[in-house]
């Protein structure tokens, strides 16, 4: 049950970072460098267990980042370490590329994007 309702979580957040009208993912706000950066989280409110990432930098889906991490948190670590549940910025954009999260090469701001970001941008 608990695995549906996660993918089911993901599933609606990947829908809206997908959708430019939306200020996530894809639709984000850009940053006074005119990049984009997104965050999400994801808790199981059953086990109290979470993982989030922020200012994560160029990422098409952050929230695809997130289950990663959420899931690679339960696996345990050699010598007792404890795996990360919470990342940011580049760190987290290195974590994404090494486990396979599709990163954009290069980000081209949308009409909206570019337009409220030259009016705050004088």
């Amino acid at each position: 049950k608990t695995k549906c309702v996660r993918s089911a979580v993901v599933a609606a957040t990947e829908f809206l970072e997908n959708d430019e009208r939306v200020n996530a993912g894809n639709g984000s706000s850009l940053t006074i460098n005119g990049t984009i950066e997104g965050d999400a989280a994801i808790m199981n409110i059953t086990d109290n267990s979470w993982s989030s990432m922020g200012a994560l930098p160029n990422v098409i889906n952050p929230i695809k980042g997130v289950e990663k991490l959420y899931l690679k948190a339960k696996e345990p670590l050699s010598n007792g370490r404890i795996p990360p549940i919470f990342l940011c910025g580049q760190s987290a954009q290195n974590w994404c590329k090494q486990n396979d999260i599709p990163i954009y090469d290069t980000f081209k701001p949308n009409n909206k994007q570019q337009n409220i970001f030259d009016k705050y941008n004088k």
